[in-house]
C-alpha cells in the first residue's frame, strides 16, 4: 500500500510540474518571437511623385519604407527609380542626388551632372521641378527647395524657369482625383 501511495504521489508531483510550465517547443516560440518583435524596424510612409499618364500633371506615390530610411535624400531616389521602370521616363539616364542639405527649411538639392541632360521641354522641366518640390516639402521641416549640380546653383534649367530663388509647393500641378 505504501508502494502505490509513493507512486501516485510521484506521478501527481511529477504531472504538476509538467502542467506549471510551457513545453519545450513553446518556450522556444516565445524567444523567437520577443526576439523578432525586438529586431523589427519600424515602418513609415514615403512620398514621391512622378508624371500623370498624360504627361501635363503630378501624382503621389507611397510606399512602406523602414523609419531610418523616411529622408529626404530617400525620398528623392525613390522618385527617381520609380521613373526610371516608368513607361515614358521623364528624368535623364544616370541622373543621382548627391546630397539633400536643409537649412532653415530650405531644402539644397545637389543632383549629378545627368540632370543637363533633361528634356529641353518647358513641360518637362516644369515637371521635373514640380515633382522634385513636392517631394521634399512633403516634410514637415521643409517649406522651399533650391537646385544645384555637383555643387553649382542652377540659375536656370531649361531657360524656363528662375532657379535663383527657393521654389515653394505647388499644388496646381498634382492630378486630381476624379
Amino acid at each position: 500500500m505504501k508502494k502505490i501511495y509513493t507512486c501516485l504521489l510521484i506521478g501527481l508531483l511529477g504531472l504538476s510540474i509538467y502542467g506549471c510550465g510551457l513545453p519545450l517547443s513553446q518556450t522556444n516560440n516565445l524567444s523567437n518571437t520577443s526576439n523578432s518583435l525586438q529586431t523589427t524596424p519600424a515602418q513609415s510612409t514615403l512620398i514621391f511623385y512622378l508624371p500623370s499618364d498624360d504627361g501635363l500633371h503630378i501624382i503621389p506615390h507611397t510606399i512602406k519604407t523602414i523609419s531610418k530610411n523616411n529622408t529626404a535624400t530617400e525620398a528623392l531616389k525613390e522618385m527617381i527609380r520609380a521613373d526610371k521602370n516608368a513607361t515614358y521616363p521623364l528624368l535623364p539616364t544616370g541622373l543621382t542626388i548627391n546630397n539633400v542639405t536643409v537649412s532653415q527649411g530650405i531644402a539644397t538639392v545637389d543632383f549629378s551632372r545627368e540632370l543637363k541632360n533633361l528634356s529641353k521641354g518647358s513641360t518637362t522641366e516644369l515637371l521635373f521641378i514640380a515633382m522634385t518640390v513636392n517631394t521634399l516639402t512633403e516634410f514637415p521641416n521643409i517649406h522651399a527647395v533650391t537646385f544645384s549640380i555637383n555643387g553649382t546653383p542652377i540659375t536656370y534649367l531649361n531657360g524656363h524657369t528662375d532657379l535663383t530663388k527657393p521654389l515653394k509647393r505647388d499644388e496646381s500641378y498634382i492630378q486630381k482625383k476624379s
